[in-house]
């Protein structure tokens, strides 16, 4: 094995190897963008949907947004629970998270 991307790496998606297509990873996800032009041209749109370079057939790009909305309210509460952040951290997240869910919405 020549690294941890080796083409007989069994813990690497196969795209990671350049086994499989460019389109698909054979793991349940297919790859949106294959150009660095289409990539650049994805940063420039104004939903994060519209940024995310992958989709999946069992979950929409609206419930991945929302699904990651979630995972960073819920990781900055723990934060400050546990007391890695301050107060006002904490709150400059949350008020940021929730301007993003807001224009989320406005987007849709």
């Amino acid at each position: 094995m020549t690294g941890a991307c080796s083409s007989t790496s069994r813990h690497w998606p196969r795209s990671w190897t350049g086994k499989s297509s460019i389109r698909g990873s054979g793991f349940g996800y297919r790859k949106r963008f294959i150009t660095l032009e289409a990539h650049r041209q994805a940063l420039l749109q104004p939903n994060l949907k519209d940024l995310l370079s992958y989709e999946t057939g069992a979950t929409s790009a609206e419930e991945i947004v929302a699904t990651t909305y979630g995972a960073a309210n819920a990781l900055n509460k723990l934060k400050r629970a546990r007391k890695l952040v301050d107060e006002e951290t904490y709150r400059i997240v949350a008020e940021n998270l929730r301007r993003g869910q807001e224009m989320v919405t406005l987007l849709n």
